[in-house]
Formats: structure tokens, sequence, C-alpha cells
């Protein structure tokens, strides 16, 4: 997937947060199937990321090259009232192009439908 479009205000749906503690009985491997990783960092209480971090090199130089890199570049962050659909626009936004079985990973089955419905959209392809 490659992004196409990104709107920063563009929130479709319930806030995430709000969708998981409406589930009748949710256990964590049913929050994961549905929601994927994030949803259970969320189910726990956690404050999950989508900005990746860039691991530590053995040399200090490019340390300070990522730190450059990662000041200057516009990454979109988690914020509690973002419903599924701008969680996934971020996440996509932030990586500019990945592969499907990274969001199904991340964000459930859940995730991958609002991915194939940004791709009838135009947002995504």
């Amino acid at each position: 997937m490659k992004i196409v479009q990104y709107h920063p205000t563009f929130n479709r749906g319930l806030p995430l947060v709000t969708e998981i503690r409406q589930m009748k009985k949710p256990t964590v491997e049913k929050v994961r199937e549905l929601y994927g990783d994030f949803g259970v960092d969320l189910f726990e209480g956690k404050q999950p990321s989508l900005i990746k971090q860039t691991p530590k090199s053995k040399n200090p130089v490019i340390n300070i090259v990522n730190k450059i890199k990662d000041y200057f570049a516009k990454k979109a962050e988690f914020e509690p009232d973002d419903s599924m659909f701008r969680i996934v626009h971020k996440y996509i936004f932030n990586e500019k192009a990945g592969l499907v079985k990274d969001i199904e990973t991340k964000f459930g089955k859940s995730g991958k439908r609002i991915l194939e419905g940004m791709e009838r959209m135009g947002y995504v392809e």
C-alpha cells in the first residue's frame, strides 16, 4: 500500500477507545482479533504510539542524523478521540508505504476492512 491523499482532520466513526469499551464481554483474544495489537494496548490501558522508533546504532553519528531526521519529519500521533479510520490513516501517512499484512497485524480485522474502504475511496493504492 502507498498513501495517495492525507486529510489530517478527517475522522469518521466512533473513537476506538469507545468502540472497545462498548464490546460485550471483551477478552484480550477477542480485542486482538478485531482491533489487533494496537487495540490490545488500548484495552490494557497503555499509551500506544503510531510512530516507529529508529533503532539505536553503535555509531553516534548515525544516531544524531536519525534524531535530526525524526525531528524534521512530519509524523501524526495517536490522540484519544481518534476513530479506527483516522488511526489507520495516520499510520499509513507515517510509514508512506508498506504491506497489507502490517495493517492486519497492528490493527486486526477492523483495520483491514478500513484499509479496503480507503482503497475504494482513493486514499491509498
